[in-house]
């Protein structure tokens, strides 16, 4: 029984440290490409990351 606990929280800590991740590197990928891909300025750039970022954090729960 313990030892199932203790998989359980550690498979839990270890996705949610995947998408942490996952989420960081797209983040970085969205912020260097969005000014070629988007034509887009500055501004807009950040106003989408930080939607996105709060909508992520809002559906994580």
């Amino acid at each position: 029984m313990k030892i199932k606990v203790l998989l359980k929280n550690y498979l839990q800590f270890i996705f949610q440290d995947f998408l942490y991740l996952t989420l960081l590197f797209s983040i970085i990928v969205f912020g260097l490409t969005a000014d070629h891909l988007l034509s887009i300025d500055y501004h807009e750039k950040y106003s989408l990351l930080l939607i996105g970022m709060f909508f992520y954090r809002y559906f994580q729960g």
